[in-house]
């Protein structure tokens, strides 16, 4: 199924559009409301998923333009946001958003909300253009559905080089953890290493950064077939630990 992804938060896009190419879906990524237009406009898509807050265009913007120009077959936006309120919600909510994705986007949760909700507007789909519905899944056991969960990556600590401890922070007695957001290809090599939480200091996150470029990850697998994934790695700097 084709999906537009209208957000401005690297990491946060980076995970969608990871999780939902994984689920077979065609994923087009942008940055902003005014670039998802324009893409919308060239050619719909089922389903869009947008950040409530954009340059050029927000969110909410974006979903009262699309709802204009919409046809028969309207399409499913999700709204990404960190909103909580009641009252942010029920504006989203008329200005024709279906539902919400809270930020920062869990992994785990967000692959289960996709598979029940993005199966649930395909097969909806399929049967408005008068297409065969979807079989149903075929019961299998709990071991063969453990067999063909996917597997997170894991890191080969054994081989991997520590990060440096950058002299002039050590100097300075700096410490602190530095959370790093790594996309990893099937092969386990870092794809993509961006901060997703500071360690407090510059110089330790640009260690932590260079170190993990470097690693080697075992690959997560589906069925037993390796693929890409995201994983979050947490890399300390203490002074007592050297």
């Amino acid at each position: 199924m084709r999906i537009l992804i209208a957000e401005d938060d690297e990491m946060a896009s980076m995970i969608l559009e990871m999780i939902l190419k994984q689920a077979g879906h065609h994923v087009v990524v942008v940055s902003d409301g005014l670039q998802a237009l324009l893409a919308f406009r060239k050619k719909p898509f089922p389903v869009v998923f947008s950040d409530w807050q954009m340059p050029s265009m927000g969110g909410l913007t974006l979903c009262k333009e699309i709802r204009k120009m919409e046809g028969n077959d309207k399409p499913l936006i999700i709204m990404i946001t960190a909103e909580t309120g009641e009252k942010k919600r029920q504006e989203a909510i008329g200005a024709g958003v279906d539902d919400f994705i809270s930020k920062p986007v869990n992994v785990v949760d967000f692959q289960k909300w996709g598979k029940a909700t993005l199966e649930k507007w395909e097969r909806r789909l399929m049967s408005k253009r008068a297409l065969p519905a979807a079989p149903k899944p075929v019961s299998t056991t709990a071991s063969q559905a453990a067999s063909s969960a996917a597997t997170p990556a894991v890191a080969r600590h054994e081989s991997n080089p520590k990060p440096v401890y950058p002299p002039e922070a050590r100097r300075k007695r700096q410490e602190g953890v530095a959370r790093l957001g790594v996309k990893i290809g099937s092969d386990g090599r870092p794809e993509e290493v961006v901060i997703k939480q500071t360690s407090g200091f510059s110089s330790l996150d640009e260690a932590a950064i260079q170190a993990v470029r470097r690693w080697i990850f075992e690959p997560a697998t589906a069925a037993g077939v390796p693929v890409a994934t995201y994983a979050e790695v947490p890399i300390r700097f203490s002074l007592t630990q050297g």
